[in-house]
Protein backbone atom coordinates (compact mmCIF):
# COMPACT_ATOMS: atom_id res chain seq x y z
CA UNK A 1 0.00 0.00 0.00
CA UNK A 2 1.55 4.01 -0.79
CA UNK A 3 2.74 5.38 2.05
CA UNK A 4 0.74 8.93 2.31
CA UNK A 5 2.79 11.78 4.96
CA UNK A 6 0.80 14.98 5.84
CA UNK A 7 3.21 17.69 7.28
CA UNK A 8 0.76 19.78 9.45
CA UNK A 9 2.32 22.72 9.97
CA UNK A 10 2.73 23.36 5.77
CA UNK A 11 -0.29 21.13 4.77
CA UNK A 12 2.08 19.42 2.72
CA UNK A 13 0.94 15.66 1.39
CA UNK A 14 3.60 13.82 0.21
CA UNK A 15 2.74 10.10 -1.48
CA UNK A 16 5.46 7.34 -1.36
CA UNK A 17 8.00 10.38 -0.93
CA UNK A 18 6.53 12.65 -3.68
CA UNK A 19 4.64 16.14 -3.09
CA UNK A 20 0.59 15.67 -4.18
CA UNK A 21 -1.50 18.39 -4.11
CA UNK A 22 -3.85 18.74 -1.44
CA UNK A 23 -8.02 19.21 -1.94
CA UNK A 24 -7.75 22.92 0.06
CA UNK A 25 -4.47 23.58 -1.94
CA UNK A 26 -6.23 22.59 -5.61
CA UNK A 27 -9.68 24.58 -4.72
CA UNK A 28 -7.99 27.72 -3.23
CA UNK A 29 -4.79 27.87 -6.55
CA UNK A 30 -8.24 27.54 -9.37
CA UNK A 31 -9.95 30.12 -7.64
CA UNK A 32 -12.74 28.08 -5.91
CA UNK A 33 -12.63 29.00 -3.21
CA UNK A 34 -13.36 33.11 -1.87
CA UNK A 35 -10.56 35.09 -0.99
CA UNK A 36 -9.72 36.98 2.63
CA UNK A 37 -7.86 40.02 1.29
CA UNK A 38 -10.36 42.59 3.29
CA UNK A 39 -8.64 40.38 6.56
CA UNK A 40 -5.80 41.82 8.00
CA UNK A 41 -3.03 39.01 9.07
CA UNK A 42 -4.19 39.21 12.67
CA UNK A 43 -8.15 38.47 11.62
CA UNK A 44 -6.75 35.21 9.36
CA UNK A 45 -5.07 33.79 11.75
CA UNK A 46 -7.71 34.35 14.53
CA UNK A 47 -10.30 32.64 12.46
CA UNK A 48 -7.85 30.08 11.69
CA UNK A 49 -6.75 29.23 15.47
CA UNK A 50 -10.39 29.13 16.01
CA UNK A 51 -10.91 26.67 13.26
CA UNK A 52 -7.86 24.31 14.40
CA UNK A 53 -9.65 24.66 18.26
CA UNK A 54 -13.50 23.59 16.83
CA UNK A 55 -11.86 21.00 15.20
CA UNK A 56 -9.45 19.69 17.50
CA UNK A 57 -12.49 19.74 20.36
CA UNK A 58 -14.76 17.51 17.99
CA UNK A 59 -12.21 15.37 17.03
CA UNK A 60 -11.45 14.43 21.03
CA UNK A 61 -14.81 14.29 21.35
CA UNK A 62 -15.60 11.62 18.74
CA UNK A 63 -12.37 9.64 20.09
CA UNK A 64 -13.83 9.90 23.79
CA UNK A 65 -10.66 11.82 24.90
CA UNK A 66 -11.77 15.32 25.48
CA UNK A 67 -11.11 16.79 28.51
CA UNK A 68 -14.05 19.32 29.05
CA UNK A 69 -12.00 21.20 31.11
CA UNK A 70 -9.45 22.31 28.84
CA UNK A 71 -12.20 23.90 26.36
CA UNK A 72 -12.28 27.60 26.41
CA UNK A 73 -15.01 29.38 26.81
CA UNK A 74 -15.06 30.69 23.31
CA UNK A 75 -14.81 26.85 21.75
CA UNK A 76 -17.68 25.78 23.95
CA UNK A 77 -20.65 26.97 21.98
CA UNK A 78 -19.25 25.22 18.74
CA UNK A 79 -18.68 21.93 20.76
CA UNK A 80 -22.50 22.03 21.96
CA UNK A 81 -23.19 22.55 18.05
CA UNK A 82 -21.64 19.28 17.07
CA UNK A 83 -23.37 17.23 20.27
CA UNK A 84 -26.81 18.89 19.19
CA UNK A 85 -26.21 18.11 14.89
CA UNK A 86 -25.25 14.52 16.25
CA UNK A 87 -28.31 13.89 18.84
CA UNK A 88 -30.75 15.59 16.62
CA UNK A 89 -29.33 13.94 13.02
CA UNK A 90 -28.71 10.64 14.59
CA UNK A 91 -25.26 10.71 13.15
CA UNK A 92 -22.81 7.61 13.79
CA UNK A 93 -19.30 8.04 13.09
CA UNK A 94 -18.03 4.77 11.32
CA UNK A 95 -14.60 3.36 12.22
CA UNK A 96 -11.62 2.63 9.90
CA UNK A 97 -9.14 0.06 11.16
CA UNK A 98 -10.88 -0.36 14.83
CA UNK A 99 -10.91 3.53 15.30
CA UNK A 100 -13.23 6.67 14.93
CA UNK A 101 -12.93 7.84 11.37
CA UNK A 102 -12.33 10.84 12.10
CA UNK A 103 -8.99 13.58 10.93
CA UNK A 104 -7.36 10.56 8.49
CA UNK A 105 -5.71 11.51 5.81
CA UNK A 106 -5.98 10.18 2.93
CA UNK A 107 -4.78 10.07 -0.69
CA UNK A 108 -6.41 9.02 -4.10
CA UNK A 109 -4.08 6.44 -5.79
CA UNK A 110 -4.97 7.41 -9.19
CA UNK A 111 -5.50 11.05 -9.37
CA UNK A 112 -2.82 11.63 -6.94
CA UNK A 113 -4.41 13.82 -4.15
CA UNK A 114 -4.91 14.30 -0.83
CA UNK A 115 -7.53 14.73 2.11
CA UNK A 116 -8.35 14.71 5.64
CA UNK A 117 -11.89 14.62 6.34
CA UNK A 118 -13.36 15.68 9.24
CA UNK A 119 -15.47 13.16 10.29
CA UNK A 120 -16.75 9.82 8.14
CA UNK A 121 -20.39 8.98 9.17
CA UNK A 122 -23.62 7.71 8.94
CA UNK A 123 -27.22 8.82 9.20
CA UNK A 124 -29.89 6.50 9.06
CA UNK A 125 -28.83 4.36 5.68
CA UNK A 126 -26.89 6.55 4.17
CA UNK A 127 -22.85 7.43 5.11
CA UNK A 128 -19.77 9.99 3.66
CA UNK A 129 -18.15 12.73 5.05
CA UNK A 130 -18.93 15.36 7.14
CA UNK A 131 -17.29 18.92 6.68
CA UNK A 132 -17.31 20.60 9.57
CA UNK A 133 -17.15 25.08 9.54
CA UNK A 134 -16.85 27.60 11.57
CA UNK A 135 -17.70 30.40 9.20
CA UNK A 136 -20.11 33.14 8.98
CA UNK A 137 -22.23 30.69 5.54
CA UNK A 138 -21.81 27.64 3.65
CA UNK A 139 -19.57 27.86 0.22
CA UNK A 140 -20.40 26.51 -2.74
CA UNK A 141 -16.71 24.82 -2.47
CA UNK A 142 -17.40 22.59 0.39
CA UNK A 143 -19.59 20.61 -2.39
CA UNK A 144 -16.21 20.05 -4.33
CA UNK A 145 -14.34 19.64 -0.93
CA UNK A 146 -16.81 16.89 0.44
CA UNK A 147 -16.34 15.29 -3.35
CA UNK A 148 -12.90 14.87 -3.45
CA UNK A 149 -13.01 13.47 0.02
CA UNK A 150 -15.97 10.84 -0.80
CA UNK A 151 -13.48 9.49 -3.89
CA UNK A 152 -10.83 8.93 -1.50
CA UNK A 153 -12.41 7.39 1.06
CA UNK A 154 -13.92 4.63 -1.48
CA UNK A 155 -10.80 3.05 -1.69
CA UNK A 156 -10.55 1.94 1.95
CA UNK A 157 -13.85 1.56 2.18
CA UNK A 158 -16.08 0.17 -0.83
CA UNK A 159 -18.97 0.68 0.88
CA UNK A 160 -19.39 4.13 1.54
CA UNK A 161 -22.65 6.11 0.10
CA UNK A 162 -23.16 8.92 -1.25
CA UNK A 163 -23.99 11.37 1.55
CA UNK A 164 -22.11 14.63 1.93
CA UNK A 165 -22.63 17.22 4.17
CA UNK A 166 -21.49 20.67 5.47
CA UNK A 167 -21.71 21.23 9.40
CA UNK A 168 -21.25 25.03 10.17
CA UNK A 169 -21.11 24.96 13.93
CA UNK A 170 -22.17 28.02 15.36
CA UNK A 171 -21.69 30.92 18.54
CA UNK A 172 -24.93 30.81 19.49
CA UNK A 173 -28.31 29.31 19.27
CA UNK A 174 -29.85 26.83 17.01
CA UNK A 175 -25.57 26.40 17.10
CA UNK A 176 -25.24 24.61 14.28
CA UNK A 177 -26.24 24.91 10.32
CA UNK A 178 -26.33 21.09 9.05
CA UNK A 179 -26.54 21.18 4.59
CA UNK A 180 -26.33 18.49 2.31
CA UNK A 181 -25.13 18.92 -1.25
CA UNK A 182 -26.52 16.76 -3.47
CA UNK A 183 -25.00 18.15 -6.82
CA UNK A 184 -24.00 15.55 -9.21
CA UNK A 185 -21.42 17.67 -11.11
CA UNK A 186 -19.39 18.25 -7.89
CA UNK A 187 -17.09 15.05 -8.22
CA UNK A 188 -16.81 16.08 -12.48
CA UNK A 189 -16.05 19.52 -11.18
CA UNK A 190 -13.13 18.67 -8.29
CA UNK A 191 -11.35 16.38 -10.86
CA UNK A 192 -11.54 18.88 -13.75
CA UNK A 193 -9.85 21.86 -11.44
CA UNK A 194 -7.64 18.99 -10.28
CA UNK A 195 -6.76 18.28 -13.62
CA UNK A 196 -6.11 21.97 -14.41
CA UNK A 197 -4.08 22.95 -11.23
CA UNK A 198 -1.58 19.64 -12.49
CA UNK A 199 -1.17 21.18 -16.41
CA UNK A 200 -0.65 24.81 -14.89
CA UNK A 201 1.93 23.27 -11.97
CA UNK A 202 3.34 20.90 -15.10
CA UNK A 203 4.34 23.50 -17.41
CA UNK A 204 5.04 25.55 -14.05
CA UNK A 205 2.26 28.34 -14.59
CA UNK A 206 0.92 28.10 -11.73
CA UNK A 207 2.23 29.90 -8.37
CA UNK A 208 3.31 27.92 -5.52
CA UNK A 209 0.79 27.60 -2.72
CA UNK A 210 -0.03 25.00 -0.16
CA UNK A 211 -2.09 26.36 1.75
Amino acid sequence: MPELELDIDSHRYTLDGVTIPGCTQVLTAMGATPGFNFLSQDELEFYRSRGHAVHSAVEYAVKGTLDHRTVVDEIRPYLRGWDAAVKDHGIEVLEFNGDPFVEKPLSHPIFRYGVKPDVVARIGKESGPIEIKATSAHAPATGLQLAAQRLAIRNVMPSIGNMRIGLRLLPKPPYYDLRYYVDKTDEAVWLSLLNGFNWLTKHKLLRENRR
